[in-house]
């Protein structure tokens, strides 16, 4: 059986755990928009992130056009080494290498 996503606020970030993929995507953003306006900032730490596809990216990116909407800082940590290349080979490395910690 799958381990699916989940998002919670932990010491001050927002961790995202389990299989974060084109199934899970939406059930975790709907999730983050509870915890976001709750946040003075977006720390997303993806440490606990067992499988990540290019689903992953566009939460990225819904999370970051939030933050600029809402006027929020936001970074993220322990990027996955295939969510790293994903963002790289989708050509938007320099878009978002700046706030990853």
């Amino acid at each position: 059986m799958a381990n699916q996503a989940q998002i919670s606020e932990k010491n001050g970030s927002l961790e995202i755990s389990g299989e974060l993929n084109v199934a899970s995507v939406m059930q975790v953003l709907s999730a983050s928009l509870e915890l976001l306006p709750k946040c003075s900032k977006l720390c997303f730490d993806f440490s606990k992130v067992t499988l990540c596809d290019s689903a992953g990216v566009g939460l990225m990116l819904q999370w970051m056009k939030y933050a600029k909407h809402n006027s929020k800082s936001i970074q993220f940590k322990n990027i996955p080494k295939q969510l790293e290349s994903i963002i790289d080979v989708s050509g938007l490395k320099e878009t978002i290498q700046d706030l990853i910690l």
